[in-house]
């Protein structure tokens, strides 16, 4: 089997990376930090899977130990291209909370569709030993150099052993190096291993740390940087704004007085022009009249404008003037009739029936009529039918006459 290409998505501080293999052998040199590990345990961990899947131990428990560091951005997993027996394949992963969770895809590069020539226990498949074999044999972690066989060793090995001197060599062998794995295993306290591992994990959570706090330093360097250099943006344009108020402040002041003085002249105007339309309003040159003066005018002006309502209100509407040109004629022709009849000419009005109007003596002189003889003839002053003690004034008056003649001469 011969790796061809390695991408992966994203996996413990690995994301979004590709590595191309070449013939021979591939060599990293990196620092370290750099992810050298997190690589050859990801292509291991897609053959074989996570390993201490049950454990709680982050650090123990693959699944979480590689969990991206980018947490839920992107895909926890990736993709491996390889070549076995003549063909070309690519594996994709994608890991889940739990092993249910993960997906397995195979495609035949030839063709890029899916197939089936592997399943999910691929690496078994391929190298013929399962993952803890394949951990002792092909694959070595950095500081994980635990040889001790396994049943699939057992297995391999016993498939090439034919003699008995082989066989009794082996077990020398395989006694010293039990032996010396027994003093290093990590699943004792003592262990070497163990205490090597121990430290790696203490070193590593305080590398993360370390990560995190000097992660945190730099964006906080940055933030204060931008905020100094924001700091003094708004300076330089609180300082420009200052002038700008400054001259804002200086032209509102101008403006405000120019307004008070194009105000107090346009006053000055105003009532230089009043005084000049008083003193040309009266007859006196160069001479204001007294208060005396201007009250007699003032009762002058009110009895003329009372004059002017008065005349308005007697001035008769052609209606009204045809309406007395008519009554007047009709007085005349009762007194012709009168007068055929051989009555007097001129017939005094009186009031109560028993005193005829004034000015009696200006009545005898001109019409004889005299009161012990004529008073039976004498016609009756024309008053209007209102009830006791009502009166009318004014236009009402006036309409209350009109009024009585259309009746009369409607008769």
């Amino acid at each position: 089997m011969k790796l061809l290409q390695c991408k992966i998505e994203n996996f413990g501080k690995l994301s979004d990376v590709s590595f191309d293999f070449s013939e021979g052998v591939n060599t990293f040199c990196e620092e370290n930090g750099w992810g050298k590990s997190t690589l050859a345990n990801f292509i291991r961990i897609m053959f074989f899977g996570f390993l201490n899947g049950n454990k709680q131990d982050k650090l123990v428990n693959e699944r979480k130990r590689y969990f991206p560091w980018q947490s839920a951005k992107g895909v926890y997993g990736g993709s491996v291209k390889f070549e076995t027996e003549g063909k070309s394949y690519q594996l994709n992963r994608v890991f889940g909370k739990k092993d249910k969770d993960d997906i397995f895809e195979l495609y035949d590069l030839s063709t890029n569709l899916p197939c089936e020539d592997f399943s999910e226990n691929i690496g078994v498949e391929l190298f013929g030993i399962d993952a803890a074999s394949f951990g002792r044999t092909v694959f070595f972690s950095q500081k994980d150099c635990e040889s001790a066989p396994t049943d699939g060793i057992h297995a391999k090995l016993g498939n090439l052993i034919e003699q008995t001197d082989d066989i009794h060599n082996f077990q020398s062998v395989y006694d010293k190096l039990k032996d010396t794995t027994n003093k290093m295993t990590p699943k004792r306290k003592t262990g070497s291993l163990n205490r090597e591992k121990r430290e790696i994990e203490e070193r590593e959570q305080k590398l993360r740390e370390e990560e995190s706090i000097r992660q945190g330093i730099l964006e906080a360097e940055t933030y204060y940087k931008q905020c100094e250099e924001k700091e003094k943006e708004l300076s330089e344009v609180i300082a420009a704004e200052q002038k700008k108020q400054e001259k804002l402040s200086k032209a509102m002041d101008y403006a405000v007085n120019r307004k008070e003085y194009e105000t107090l002249v346009s006053a000055k105007e105003q009532a230089g022009k009043q005084w000049e339309d008083s003193k040309n309003a009266f007859p006196y040159e160069d001479k204001i009249p007294s208060m005396e003066q201007m009250e007699k005018w003032q009762k002058q002006r009110r009895e003329c404008e009372q004059f002017r309502e008065q005349m308005v209100r007697n001035q008769l509407t052609g209606e009204e003037f045809q309406l007395l040109l008519d009554y007047n004629a009709h007085l005349y022709k009762k007194a012709s009739e009168k007068i055929l009849e051989g009555q007097f000419a001129i017939n005094p009005y009186t009031e109560n029936g028993r005193s005829i109007a004034p000015y009696v003596q200006q009545h005898q002189a001109i019409t004889g009529f005299e009161a012990n003889y004529h008073l039976g003839q004498a016609r009756f002053l024309e008053k209007l039918d209102l009830p006791d003690g009502k009166r009318l004034v004014g236009e009402k008056l006036k309409q209350a006459w009109f009024e009585k003649m259309r009746e009369e001469l409607n008769r």
